[in-house]
C-alpha cells in the first residue's frame, strides 16, 4: 500500500536528516502514538503548520515529502475497525494485563502516556513498523461552516517506529 506522508520541520533539520541519513527525535512518555518519527498523511498543509510551531519567523522551514510503500502487515491503522480490533484484542489478552493496568483516568496527560505505553508494547509484540490514527483538531473561525454541517476537522498522523521503512535518499525537501 502506498501512502503520501509529510514531515514539517526547520530547513536545517531537513538538510541534516538527508545529510546524516537518519531521523532523530526526542523520546517523550506522552507521544500521541508512541515513540517514533511523526508524519501527516496526505496533508501537506498540516505539515507546513507544524513546521512553524515554536519557530522564530526568521527560521527557514521545510516539509519533507515521501511516498511510503508499506505492507499491510507492517501497519496498524487505528482508523479502521480491523486495526482497532487487533489492538483491542491485544489489550484484552491476559498475558499483558499482568504487566500493565489500563488507566481509566480522565487526565489527558495520563491518558496519552498510558496510550503511548500500550502502543509501544503492542509494537514490540507485533513487529508493527508504523501506525496511523486521525486526531480531532479544534475548530477555528475559518471552519465555522464545516462545523455547522457536523463534520470534524482531523489530522491523520503516521508514526514510523522502524525507520528502515523510509528510504532517506528518496525524501523530497519542500522549502516554505
Amino acid at each position: 500500500m502506498k501512502i503520501k506522508i509529510y514531515h514539517g520541520t526547520t530547513a536545517s533539520k531537513a538538510k541534516s536528516i538527508i545529510g546524516d541519513g537518519n531521523f532523530v527525535f526526542q523520546q517523550r512518555p506522552d507521544h500521541w502514538l508512541g515513540q517514533g518519527v511523526y508524519f501527516f498523511v496526505n496533508d501537506y498543509d498540516a505539515a507546513v503548520w507544524w513546521a512553524g510551531q515554536g519557530q522564530d519567523r526568521d527560521v527557514k522551514r521545510a516539509v519533507l515529502e515521501y511516498e511510503l510503500e508499506v505492507d499491510e502487515d507492517d501497519l496498524l491503522d487505528l482508523d479502521t475497525l480491523t486495526g482497532m480490533r487487533k489492538f483491542n484484542e491485544f489489550l484484552n489478552s491476559e498475558s499483558h494485563h499482568l504487566t500493565m493496568k489500563l488507566n481509566s483516568t480522565s487526565d489527558k496527560s495520563s491518558m496519552r502516556e498510558t496510550r503511548a505505553l500500550w502502543l509501544q508494547t503492542f509494537y514490540k509484540y507485533s513487529n508493527v513498523k508504523c501506525c496511523i490514527f486521525s486526531f480531532e483538531v479544534p475548530y477555528t473561525d475559518e471552519f465555522e461552516n464545516i462545523k455547522s454541517l457536523g463534520l470534524e476537522i482531523k489530522e491523520r498522523q503516521l508514526v514510523a517506529i522502524d525507520f528502515n521503512i523510509i528510504e532517506i535518499q528518496k525524501l523530497i525537501i519542500n522549502y516554505i
